[in-house]
């Protein structure tokens, strides 16, 4: 049914119950799961700026598979992003490579802070390219 599942994940408290969710799918269907972080890096100088992207990838991706292997009982994948959207980066990663369902957890803003900041699970689902699962936090 979903045998390929991307877990969008920014590190917060509010991505957890993503997280748990996409663990207990990935063994109820026997699905791969891929865990997506997308960051944002401003630095002033191109040849910085590569060097910097390099050291950041390796740390995110190390702290990315330290932080949930507990919480997985099968392994999983890792995958970094950068990007300045966070939802066009999720739903592009998930078209460009294939994936058959989203987890994403929501922050439950609403009001203002929702009008200032946005709704990156929102944006995901409006345009998703597979259907997405959100995870209230």
């Amino acid at each position: 049914m979903f045998p390929k599942i991307l877990v969008a994940t920014d590190f917060s408290p509010a991505s957890r119950p993503a997280l748990e969710t996409a663990a207990k799918l990935q063994v109820a269907l026997d699905a791969q799961v891929t865990l997506l972080h997308v960051y944002v890096v401003v630095t002033p100088l191109w040849g910085e700026r590569q060097r910097e992207l390099s050291v950041i990838d390796a740390d995110l991706r190390g702290a990315l598979e330290e932080r949930h292997a507990k919480m997985f009982e099968r392994p999983f994948e890792v995958a970094l992003m950068e990007s300045d959207n966070a939802a066009l980066a999720i739903t592009d990663y998930a078209a460009d490579h294939g994936f058959d369902l989203i987890v994403t957890s929501t922050h439950g803003r609403t009001g203002l802070k929702r009008a200032l900041l946005g709704s990156v699970a929102e944006n995901t689902v409006r345009h998703a390219p597979c259907p997405v699962w959100t995870a209230r936090a």
